[in-house]
């Protein structure tokens, strides 16, 4: 089994101009909240791009299903290679950095592949520490103001 290659896909390819919305009234509210929470169809692009990949990685990390090399491979390594065609070279860097089957490995305690609490709380730490900064930054770059886009939308 291998990641899924259309989410790979959909995610490179993510386009405003292109999205598919059933009515066009969608597009317009979608157009317009873009305009109004980033510099630019590109950078809202660019951010969701970035930020889709932490966050696949990170769930696909705290998944017992990839503490092999071969699943590694299959299911995280798509994504790393992902950040780095999209030139998200520190992205990249902060996921390639964590070492998730050895570590998984070292706290293992039973032959369960169940999600041990100990790896599960280093996933969490490494991603608020590395990679979560990463992220506020794309966000900071890629919004026209961080107070606009938090009165817009108080869940973000």
């Amino acid at each position: 089994m291998e990641t899924d290659n259309k989410s790979i896909d959909s995610l490179r390819k993510l386009s405003v101009k292109n999205c598919k919305c059933q009515f066009e009234k969608d597009r317009k509210f979608l157009a317009k909240k873009i305009s109004m929470l980033y510099k630019s169809d590109a950078a809202f692009e660019n951010f969701a791009k970035f930020s889709g990949i932490a966050m696949m990685v990170n769930s696909l990390m705290l998944s017992p299903a990839i503490y092999t090399e071969e699943r590694y491979n299959s299911f995280i390594s798509p994504w790393l290679e992902l950040a780095r065609e999209l030139h998200f070279d520190q992205l990249y860097s902060a996921l390639a950095a964590f070492d998730c089957q050895n570590l998984f490995l070292s706290v293992r305690t039973t032959s369960s592949p169940d999600l041990n609490p100990l790896y599960a709380n280093m996933v969490f730490e490494h991603f608020e520490h590395q990679v979560g900064p990463l992220v506020r930054q794309a966000k900071f770059k890629a919004t026209n103001n961080e107070d606009t886009l938090v009165a817009a939308n108080p869940a973000i």
